[in-house]
């Protein structure tokens, strides 16, 4: 039998947001991580759980940090169950490349959610349309914003842009 997975893919990620930085207190972000994701993959009866933080600001060299989790009986996973959890990083632009056929099968596994943390669809600074292209149809998304203003403006964005199919009318106004 296969191990039920989950991939989630964090677009525009960053060393020094998502993956803490130069730490100098001993934190480690992936147990960190590992310690929230016990619950979902609980939940979900998950055997393995991939969050691929991706973005031009993540480390130079790539994280491949694996963690596994006592998921205990919950979910159906039984008495003593583990989840593994890994946790990756790809300092990358997220562009179709990311998903090209090779030999393995391409860099990254299809996501089974993209995240996008704060991406400032609006600000002109960015171009996130190759980023919003690359996710697969289908695929569910989520995004953050520091603001109700900025909310609003990226839901906005998304919906000119026809990644969403209606907005309410409260936002669309």
């Amino acid at each position: 039998e296969r191990e039920r997975e989950l991939s989630v893919h964090v677009v525009g990620a960053s060393f020094g947001s998502e993956l803490w930085g130069d730490r100098t207190d001993g934190e480690d972000p992936c147990d960190a991580y590992a310690e929230a994701l016990g619950e979902l993959a609980r939940e979900g009866d998950l055997g393995i759980v991939r969050v691929v933080f991706v973005g031009p600001d993540c480390p130079e060299k790539d994280l491949n940090e694996k963690r596994t989790v006592d998921i205990g009986s919950g979910g159906g996973g039984g008495k003593g169950a583990k989840c593994k959890i890994v946790i990756e990083s790809r300092r990358s632009n997220y562009d179709a490349s990311l998903f090209a056929k090779g030999d393995n099968g391409g860099v990254l596994p299809k996501p089974d959610a993209v995240v996008f943390f704060n991406p400032g669809f609006t600000c002109p600074d960015y171009d996130w349309t190759e980023a919003l292209a690359s996710v697969p149809p289908g695929v569910p998304f989520l995004i953050t914003t520091n603001t109700e203003m900025e909310g609003l403006a990226d839901c906005r964005y998304l919906s000119g842009g026809g990644y969403l199919k209606r907005l309410p009318p409260s936002v669309a106004e």
